[in-house]
């Protein structure tokens, strides 16, 4: 178990972080400029980093506690025999003070060292330790898995922030051939009134729908440059040459049907909550096996130095303080146990299994929740595509219809009227076509999402 902690501590950030490749121009490369530039895919994945290293901080809590300390004190020396730890890194050996030497001081001072050494070594803790390296390296899954869980996230902020563009690029387009459309009513309306074939009229009417539709065209190109702003701050400043995926977004039916169709058990919402359950699960045997005991080894070894000397005389000079040095070793077992916590600890016990009780009944339901949804998102798919198809039919027939009329008002066969009418109805066939287009990407996107796949989507748009 521990040795695949390790290797997977020590291959994950030997991962590429995107190893994919997706055809030119398409909506795959404009994700891999995200996620190379964008700066919040770097600060997800610091905290993957900091969750490794968490990990292997835990993982060194199975070696032994080694601490040190070096003294040089002055000050009266009173104590009795014997031998103990005092406080981690300390231990203490002392004797009696012993004659004064016929000093008429009334505290005996002198000058001393002392440096020690020791070890705290856990040696059995009814897998404690063990237990405690399991939920590390599930929060650093759980971190890894977040990081997932943004990426998908931010795939579905730049898809839906790339669809808009084409959408508000495609009105543009649609704006600006009205602005032809129009302008060459305009010049035809112009003609027929400057030769008396039509009321003058007619020449202020095409010329008013024609400012109308250049203050339109305005609009949404006005449009189109703040969604490229807008998807220019995920990805930087790189320019974007999108023309290829606007041919491809105006017909999606030539592209075919996506095969992801399935919701994966690797997906981040349903591996969140799996893996907050397995967390559960075992901080609930943390608090089982801190009920019971554990067995440690302490030793440590001291060396020390003092101006007594070995007959009880003394001297108060400090630089005597380093003579007379005496080491000392101490070594043994210690048995803990917190007795009056056992009650404490199972009813934490219960408490986390049934949070992990909780979580599982949760990815339960929402994977339910996520099929379900997926499903009805298919369904819309299918249906979207239908919509598309007929309003293209629509257009197309709306503009054989427009190319007769204007035939017939050259003729004089019918007013202006009722050319601006055909050429309106033709106008709002075309923006009803892009919302239909808008909406069935939108579905796609909300798709791939559902089913952690981009694949299709990055690559035929």
């Amino acid at each position: 178990m521990i040795k695949s902690i390790v290797a997977a501590i020590l291959i994950w950030p030997a991962l590429p972080l995107h190893a994919q490749q997706y055809p030119p121009n398409t909506l795959g490369n404009i994700w891999l400029q995200a996620e190379a530039n964008y700066p919040a895919v770097t600060a997800q994945s610091a905290l993957v980093e900091a969750a490794e290293f968490n990990e292997k901080s835990t993982f060194q809590n199975k070696l032994p506690k080694v601490n040190a300390q070096l003294q040089n004190t002055y000050g009266n020396f009173k104590g009795s025999t014997g031998g103990f730890f005092s406080e981690p890194g300390v231990f203490n050996i002392s004797g009696n003070a012993g004659a004064n030497n016929g000093q008429t001081h009334p505290i005996a001072m002198a000058s001393s060292n002392f440096a020690s050494t020791t070890l705290d070594w856990t040696l059995y803790s009814f897998k404690n330790i063990q237990t405690e390296i399991k939920v590390a390296h599930l929060e650093t899954q759980a971190a890894k898995n977040q990081f997932q869980g943004y990426l998908l996230e931010l795939k579905q902020q730049v898809s839906n922030k790339y669809i808009q563009l084409l959408y508000d690029n495609a009105l543009y387009d649609w704006a600006t051939a009205n602005v032809q459309r129009l302008t060459e009513i305009q010049s035809i309306a112009a003609s027929l009134s400057a030769a008396g074939i039509k009321p003058a009229a007619d020449s202020l009417l095409s010329a008013a729908a024609l400012l109308q539709a250049k203050g339109s065209s305005d609009k949404w190109r006005g449009q189109k440059k703040a969604a490229l702003i807008n998807l220019q701050a995920l990805i930087g400043e790189q320019s974007i040459d999108y023309k290829a995926s606007s041919q491809r977004f105006i017909k999606p039916e030539s592209i075919g049907r996506f095969t992801n169709t399935q919701i994966p058990s690797t997906h981040p919402s349903l591996q969140s909550l799996q893996q907050r359950a397995d967390d559960y699960r075992l901080l609930a045997q943390l608090e089982k096996n801190k009920a019971l005991p554990s067995l440690k080894l302490l030793a440590g070894y001291s060396l020390r130095s003092s101006a007594i000397q070995a007959d009880g005389t003394y001297t108060n000079n400090w630089t005597d303080g380093f003579n007379n040095k005496a080491g000392n070793f101490l070594a043994g077992l210690a048995v803990t146990w917190n007795i009056t916590n056992i009650a404490t600890n199972r009813t934490k016990q219960n408490i986390y299994l049934k949070k992990a009780s909780s979580k599982k009944e949760s990815l339960a339901a929402n994977l339910i929740a996520l099929k379900a949804s997926l499903a009805a998102t298919n369904g819309q798919i299918e249906e979207s595509l239908q919509e598309v198809q007929k309003y293209n039919q629509a257009v197309s027939q709306a503009t054989k219809a427009y190319g007769m009329y204007l035939a017939r008002y050259k003729s004089g066969l019918i007013s202006l009227s009722e050319l601006l009418q055909i050429s309106q109805l033709l106008e709002e066939a075309q923006q009803i076509q892009m919302g239909a287009l808008l909406h069935y990407w939108q579905l796609q996107t909300k798709k791939s999402v559902l089913t952690d796949d981009f694949s299709a989507l990055f690559t035929h748009l």
